[in-house]
């Protein structure tokens, strides 16, 4: 295995930086994973991004680089990040990124030594990663659930209403004309016009701060990213694009239909002002599941992305989700 170290924009050319850039074969293609170590003792974390199309590697530099009692790795999924860099052509699918998913979290198990991982899973990522832990749970020491999503029509229903409600109590008309060109929300059937639906109804969110908008202080947090160049902002922009026909798949996409028991701790993590992924039918979902220990924590003041919303209290949470892991009886979990 060959590490390679990044090009960190705001360091001195001597300083070793808090992280690792590796590129790995994983169900046939090359594979980009960004490491940030801590001790070996250390419990590891993938991190599974969402979207589909939208790496979070390029943010990771903001809740990372502080002392932290676990190691994390992010990974750019096919068609997404570096990784879609490297493979333009690659076939995209849910069944592809199951594929990976597992390959992924064997070859991370053989490179730190560790029996079992833990598996965060945000937006998009929640779905691939709860899928992994009911179907490999013999790999996962716990889940970790942020802007978790359980139904998709039924998500954006109800995201569609908290916006319907803010446009009307705004009183811009503008605004309201545009949500009315949407017709029934969502579609009960994936078609392209849908799909183009989904995405004017995020553009609607983010004017009214319920969905993160690619605005230019995103674009200067992008920027100032360690690992990321300009071609990885255009990735960023085409991962949506390129991962767009997999939307089909999950379209009807429903977690509840697979049941509620798993077989590993399940930790969820959720902004107090999810607007995007609201959080009541992630609560609901939660209230039912049955695991070894479960525990529901808010964000404070953090939408969608909590990590970057409200940093400080998400590196709080997350060690104390780390250090409860610990703690436990089964030491199997750390």
């Amino acid at each position: 295995m060959i590490f390679f170290i990044g090009k960190n924009k705001r360091r001195s050319a001597e300083a070793v930086p808090p992280y690792r850039e590796e590129y790995v074969r994983i169900n046939g293609i090359s594979t980009y994973l960004l490491h940030y170590p801590s001790a070996p003792e250390a419990p590891l974390i993938l991190h599974i991004h969402g979207g589909p199309g939208a790496p979070a590697s390029a943010f990771a530099y903001l809740t990372e680089t502080f002392p932290r009692n676990y190691s994390i790795v992010y990974y750019d999924q096919r068609g997404a990040g570096k990784t879609l860099i490297k493979n333009p052509f690659a076939k995209v699918s849910v069944a592809a990124l199951k594929q990976d998913l597992l390959e992924t979290v064997l070859h991370l198990k053989r490179t730190y030594q560790k029996e079992k991982i833990c598996i965060l899973g945000h937006s998009w990522g929640s779905v691939l990663g709860s899928s992994f832990v009911l179907d490999h749970p013999e790999h996962v020491s716990c889940y970790i659930g942020c802007g978790q999503m359980c139904c998709f029509a039924e998500n954006e229903k109800r995201a569609y209403s908290f916006l319907r409600d803010a446009v009307l109590q705004s009183g811009d008309e503008k605004a309201w004309k545009a949500l009315m060109r949407l017709g029934p929300y969502p579609a009960k059937c994936f078609s392209l016009n849908a799909l183009l639906n989904v995405v004017r109804m995020r553009n609607l969110q983010g004017r009214f701060g319920l969905a993160v908008r690619m605005d230019e202080e995103a674009k200067q947090i992008f920027r100032q990213s360690p690992v990321a160049g300009r071609i990885d902002m255009i990735a960023f922009t085409l991962g949506g694009l390129r991962s767009a026909g997999m939307m089909k798949e999950f379209w009807n996409n429903d977690l509840r239909s697979r049941g509620y028991v798993y077989q590993a701790p399940v930790y969820y993590i959720m902004g107090d002002r999810d607007r995007t992924t609201p959080y009541e039918i992630a609560q609901e979902y939660f209230d039912r599941i049955e695991a070894p220990f479960k525990k529901w924590y808010f964000v404070p003041n953090a939408g969608h992305f909590a990590m970057l919303d409200n940093t400080e209290a998400w590196r709080h949470i997350l060690n104390e989700v780390v250090c409860t892991q610990a703690a436990g009886s089964d030491k199997s979990l750390i």
